[in-house]
């Protein structure tokens, strides 16, 4: 069977489309038919199904698509590891991030990656660490930036920057003189969370039932999918949230929130970076690793240090 068939049917998955499908791979609507019938005649089932709404896998089809993604995955990896040349690596990295990484964190490295290694092409994906987590399982993404550290025998975690939750009012809320807040003032506040599957979400509840803090006894009001989306929340009047620090120091500096710490809680944690065990090897993972870590190293405590300064 001709891997670019599997290619081809990932591609019409992920697309939801042939005609688009087509567009990416340049191929016509007819060849992708044919790469499709071929697949479901080797394998005798059908793998697609299409109504109004457009494709959708069936039972078998979702096997195969799973499959099928570790397969190219695998092939990839041989081709760079054994065909790439380590020291000036050349492909397609596909990164996935949640919000935190994602939006404040690896934009800063992405453009001295590209310049150490021009011909690389970098994807960068943001959504929630759950989702991150189980696109690197599947093969989708090559390496993972996430705020929670989730067990797998399958997968590497590595810290490359500490982070730290800080509790945030609206300017004007009573509480917001308050440099550090107690515990019970949690209760007292209408709180935005963020949504489940969330690594800030996560880290939060594991510390809080750590203290005693049951989830149910806050009065949550509202959760959203985003920290920009919190931060806005908090700056409307809407409420009291947890955020990472490196998000919301414009806003602080603009006076439109207050920032506190909780006394007796500790909120510093780390973020990591994540890939597959067997991807070890990888010279796109280990080039865009190895750069990360060590920028982050430095640039994290140089703001760490200005940031407490101006506390």
């Amino acid at each position: 069977m001709k891997t670019e068939y599997f290619k081809t049917f990932i591609t019409v998955v992920n697309e939801k489309s042939l005609s688009k499908a087509g567009k990416i791979l340049n191929l016509t609507q007819p060849a992708i038919t044919k790469h499709l019938q071929s697949l479901e005649e080797h394998y005798n089932t059908i793998l697609l199904e299409r109504n109004v709404k457009g494709i959708k896998l069936t039972e078998d089809g979702t096997l195969l698509y799973k499959y099928a993604q570790e397969l190219l995955s695998i092939l990839e990896e041989a081709e760079q590891n054994i065909s790439g040349n380590k020291e000036n690596p050349k492909g397609i990295l596909n990164i996935g991030a949640s919000n935190i990484p994602g939006q404040y964190l690896l934009p800063l490295i992405l453009g001295k990656y590209s310049k150490l290694y021009p011909q690389v092409k970098v994807n960068l994906e943001i959504s929630d660490t759950g989702e991150v987590v189980a696109k690197i399982l599947e093969g989708v993404y090559d390496v993972g930036a996430v705020g929670s550290e989730i067990k797998n025998p399958r997968l590497e975690f590595i810290p490359f920057y500490r982070d730290e939750l800080v509790f945030i009012l609206p300017a004007n809320h009573p509480l917001s003189q308050k440099e550090v807040l107690e515990p019970e003032d949690l209760l007292k506040v209408p709180l935005i969370w963020r949504e489940r599957g969330s690594g800030t979400r996560m880290f939060l509840e594991k510390v809080l039932k750590n203290f005693g803090i049951q989830e149910k006894k806050l009065n949550i009001v509202m959760e959203l999918g985003s920290n920009q989306a919190v931060l806005t929340a908090v700056e409307g009047g809407l409420g009291g949230a947890f955020c990472s620090e490196i998000a919301i120091r414009n806003a602080k500096k603009l006076g439109l929130i207050s920032a506190h710490r909780i006394d007796g809680l500790g909120f510093q944690r780390d973020l990591y970076l994540i890939y597959l065990k067997r991807k070890k090897q990888h010279p796109l993972i280990n080039s865009f690793i190895n750069l990360t870590v060590s920028e982050f190293t430095n640039w994290g405590a140089k703001n760490n240090e200005l940031a407490g300064k101006n506390r």
